[in-house]
């Protein structure tokens, strides 16, 4: 019983760690296999990471990358409402006709996984 929970470990590891190896590949292969494997690595990374109880510890260059991205979000959807409001004056359209997954604010709000990828990477290496 013993060595299989030792074995389950070790699959763990192993899994996240091919899977942090092959990013070159998927950078080469495409947009959509990237865009999975970074979610594949962030969501399994997480699982061990609560699994294993790593220690998340604050560094001052993590908030480099958080203010960076906090930025980008607020000037982006800041940027928008000003846009919109001044398209729905001159051509009578309205916000919400506009697609959500096309609609800027969201797309910089989820780039809030290159955050998660920093953090999980200085995790795990540590």
């Amino acid at each position: 019983n013993l060595k299989n929970i030792k074995n389950q470990k070790h699959i763990d590891i192993r899994l996240v760690e091919i899977l942090f190896y092959t990013f070159p590949v998927s950078f080469i292969i495409g947009n959509l296999i990237l865009s999975a494997h970074l979610l594949l690595f962030i969501i399994l990374s997480l699982v061990l990471i609560k699994k294993q109880n790593l220690p998340f510890r604050v560094n001052k260059l993590n908030f480099i990358p958080i203010i960076f991205f906090l930025y980008l979000f607020l000037s982006t959807a800041f940027q928008v409402s000003d846009i919109f409001d001044t398209w729905s004056e001159i051509w009578n359209v309205d916000l919400e006709e506009f697609p959500l997954k096309d609609h800027p604010t969201v797309k910089s709000f989820l780039l809030i996984r290159f955050i998660l990828l920093v953090i999980i990477i200085d995790i795990l290496f540590i």
